[in-house]
């Protein structure tokens, strides 16, 4: 059984800034974006620790998935089965800040 995922609302801005920009030039673009973003979310519920720990952060309980140009960050919450995503960052911003 997965880890509940929930959306921190910085996550819920950058979620909605990136499909927005992408859609200005292609929507359907936007849209399959926007669905492998999700789909990669949906793989980190079922296993949590298939992330990298952030270098950034060097903490183990967060984590990353790349989607190239994207980052999805998301910390690990073990004693409540949970994933929180934290930002959905472009890789050409530097360093997220969570």
């Amino acid at each position: 059984m997965g880890f509940k995922i929930i959306w921190s609302p910085s996550s819920r801005v950058d979620f909605h800034n990136l499909v927005s920009y992408i859609a200005q030039d292609d929507v359907l673009a936007a849209e399959r974006m926007g669905l492998h973003l999700i789909a990669k979310i949906e793989q980190a519920a079922e296993f949590p620790s298939s992330g990298r720990v952030v270098p950034e952060f060097g903490a183990s309980h967060v984590r990353e998935l790349q989607v190239p140009p994207y980052r999805i960050i998301y910390r690990v919450k073990e004693t409540t089965s949970i994933i929180e995503v934290v930002r959905l960052w472009h890789a050409a911003r530097g360093n997220p800040c969570i």
